[in-house]
């Protein structure tokens, strides 16, 4: 299906890969320690883009949780607008493409259908001597 990527829980799967891309470059912002851990979760989107990151905030001040989490969160709205807008562009072009598609056949199939049923002839018959005949010229000879 063409409009698949639209349902409500790819939109989920929007914010989550919003929040670990917030995660990793907040963490690595203030220099704190990160790793990785792959994801057991089916997805639309390749494994890399769903990758668990865990941030080690074991030796860190509590200034610097605080900023951690203030980045964290202005760095994920953004990512999610970002990737959503990138999703309604795609969408846009995949309309536009399918509307000219469609247009294209279907002025295919009306010059097809044209070219195969030549248009019909229609003459006023006219009348002679009381008759009606179509072709009147050539009944006076």
């Amino acid at each position: 299906m063409l409009f698949s990527f639209l349902k409500k829980t790819n939109f989920k799967e929007l914010e989550t890969i919003s929040e670990y891309r917030a995660t990793q470059k907040a963490a690595k912002e203030l220099g704190i320690k990160i790793s990785y851990k792959e994801s057991k979760e089916k997805h639309i989107l390749p494994k890399e883009h769903f990758q668990i990151i865990i941030v080690d905030l074991k030796e860190v001040s509590d200034e610097k949780k605080i900023k951690f989490e203030e980045l964290q969160q202005e760095y994920q709205e953004k990512e999610y607008h970002k990737l959503l807008k990138d999703v309604v562009q795609k969408t846009i072009i995949y309309t536009g493409l399918l509307i000219a598609g469609a247009s294209t056949l279907s002025l295919a199939t009306c010059l097809q259908q044209k070219e195969n049923h030549p248009p019909k002839l229609i003459q006023k018959a006219s009348t002679h001597k009381g008759y009606n005949y179509p072709y009147s010229h050539a009944r006076e000879k």
